[in-house]
């Protein structure tokens, strides 16, 4: 199947808000980073050794992660509704 240009500018306008979610967590935990991650780095080194460094940035990964599945779940929820109204 053929799309026309109108067709996938649409398809591309479609992304926006799940794109938007991604761009404004993926600011928010990087301004975050440097404070948070810092301090549990440093706080579970003391605690937990080497270990306690791998355990804070798979936390890291973790919310990242989050981020990334929300974005999606909301591209997904959005199309949804268009499709079913």
């Amino acid at each position: 199947m053929v799309k026309t240009q109108e067709q996938s500018a649409w398809a591309q306008a479609a992304l926006v808000p799940g794109a938007l979610l991604m761009a404004i967590g993926a600011d928010v935990l990087h301004l975050l980073t440097p404070y948070w991650i810092g301090h549990l780095v440093a706080r579970k080194t003391s605690t937990y050794g080497p270990v306690g460094v791998a355990l804070a940035v798979l936390l890291w990964v973790y919310i990242l992660g989050r981020i990334i599945v929300a974005s999606a779940g909301l591209n997904a929820a959005l199309w949804y509704r268009r499709q079913n109204p």
